[in-house]
């Protein structure tokens, strides 16, 4: 008697998602198509969350950085940057409360450590707060101890600028210009973003296929150890979808679970 066929697996990359979450019993199948076509499966995955995780840090910077503008335009006085040193004109010390970025301390004439030293004080209690001086900018965020320090001529000089005034700033912030910096910062978020998924998903994947391969020699089934290495890794596609949602979720309302 002649057997008949089974059915073939559309090898589609959306249809495998749909067998993976929702067709288990298709697992066999889809391992069966060898581990090259899982690992290129598993790299698309990676890549869709990499670029999805990316867009979503570009676009909350983006959001930021209108605010700076924003802030700048309303609250800071005449600026100008030049060789390597920031300038504000106002005599004294400027401090203030902001939603966004909490409080924020502009003191680019003093160059006393004392002085500087009672600032990072007076900003040790809040969630978020923003210290600028001539000669470095530095900031306290939620979560983390301490300041961050990020000097002028490092920071600007990696974007090759070398001076500007308040207006000149402004322009950049709202014009065209930035978006070139936006898309560098895509790029190199999406590489790293990509190595660091990959690594986390095939750890994950490794202990999984380790758990099941034991279950199979428990069971005493004959089962290759690369055939479930191929299943762990669509079994991984929920958890890296529902990761992909929340990402996509946060970028627009950001919350922490």
């Amino acid at each position: 008697m002649k057997k008949e066929p089974q059915e073939k697996i559309n090898k589609g990359f959306f249809k495998k998602i749909w067998y993976s979450i929702n067709k288990i019993e298709k697992y066999p199948e889809l391992s069966a198509e060898g581990l090259g076509r899982a690992i290129i499966y598993l790299m698309t995955l990676v890549l869709i969350i990499g670029v999805i995780s990316s867009f979503a840090t570009v676009y909350r910077t983006s959001l930021k950085v209108k605010e700076v503008a924003k802030y700048i335009d309303k609250k800071i006085p005449e600026l100008t940057y030049k060789e390597d040193t920031l300038q504000v004109g106002a005599e004294e010390a400027i401090i203030d409360e902001n939603e966004n970025f909490g409080k924020i301390i502009v003191d680019t004439k003093t160059d006393d450590e004392q002085q500087i030293n009672q600032y990072i004080e007076e900003t040790s209690d809040e969630e978020n707060a923003v210290i600028i001086l001539k000669n470095k900018l530095m900031l306290k965020q939620s979560g983390t101890n301490g300041t961050t320090d990020y000097s002028y001529k490092d920071l600007f000089g990696q974007m090759g600028i070398t001076e500007f005034n308040k207006q000149s700033l402004l322009d950049y912030l709202n014009g065209n210009g930035i978006m070139n910096l936006y898309f560098s910062l895509f790029a190199s978020l999406l590489i790293y973003s990509f190595v660091i998924y990959l690594i986390n998903l095939l750890f994950y994947i490794i202990i999984i296929s380790i758990f099941g391969y034991l279950a199979t020699m428990i069971l005493k089934l004959k089962i290759r150890y690369v055939a479930i290495f191929n299943m762990a890794i669509y079994a991984i596609t929920l958890p890296a979808l529902l990761n992909i949602i929340y990402i996509a979720i946060n970028a627009f309302y950001p919350y922490q679970i």
